[in-house]
């Protein structure tokens, strides 16, 4: 009787514990899935909010590409200056590569920014570049001073030697006195009436004395590669 007393709470005991381990394990499980389905409003709201997000941030980096094109453009457009006081275009000169020709050369401003034909053309605002021979809208041509066909009369250093001064790859001085002295590094400048006064040249490279010539001659070194000329400033008054 006592052994059937014994079993009969062992039984006991392992069914109470048996029933309430199973409801823990129920209990758990249904918060569980509720805190699950709690979740699921967040992740999709969340998610709402990342796709518009990522949507902003696409069309704000599409305009600053946008704006960043048009400030390139801008930044490369001729424009308006005053120099010593009178009117005067910066404009951009076209490549010519891979030709590298630059006895002519094309900018970007035209007769819609003040240009004609005539102007002179200025390179770090004192030197001498050349000038326009035809002008569209946008666009001119320039003759530079690398031109074989370029001819203005010069003057040679302090004393103001007269001379004519020869465009081209290899500009030179010409039509200069045999009784006048000339010095290597003299500065060359503009004393024709085409042109304001005084426009700088290049500089006296080396000085050719020949007896039976009625004049001597000189080479003239321009302080700058024309290669490396990519914006000009054109004179609209002179």
């Amino acid at each position: 009787m006592r052994r059937f007393l014994f079993i009969t709470l062992i039984f006991a005991f392992s069914g109470f514990f048996f029933f309430s381990n199973d409801a823990l394990s129920k209990k758990d499980a249904v918060m569980d899935s509720a805190m699950r389905s709690a979740q699921v409003p967040t992740r999709f709201l969340a998610n709402i909010f990342e796709g518009a997000n990522s949507e902003q941030v696409r069309i704000l980096e599409q305009e600053n590409e946008a704006l960043r094109a048009q400030l390139f453009v801008i930044e490369r457009e001729a424009r308006p200056i005053l120099f010593d006081g009178k009117k005067a275009v910066i404009a951009k000169v076209y490549s010519t590569y891979p030709t590298n020709s630059h006895h002519l050369v094309s900018i970007n401003a035209g007769t819609l920014d003040g240009v004609t034909s005539g102007m002179p053309v200025l390179f770090n605002d004192a030197f001498l570049f050349g000038r326009v021979v035809d002008a569209s809208d946008h666009r001119s041509i320039v003759q530079t001073v690398f031109d074989l066909e370029w001819e203005v009369p010069a003057k040679i250093g302090n004393d103001g030697v007269n001379a004519l001064f020869v465009g081209g790859r290899d500009p030179r001085l010409t039509l200069i006195l045999k009784n006048e002295s000339i010095t290597k590094g003299d500065t060359v400048y503009v004393s024709s009436k085409d042109f304001p006064y005084g426009l700088i040249l290049g500089l006296v490279e080396d000085a050719l004395y020949t007896p039976e010539l009625t004049f001597q001659e000189a080479t003239v070194r321009l302080p700058y590669d024309a290669a490396s000329v990519t914006e000009v400033m054109v004179l609209l008054e002179s």
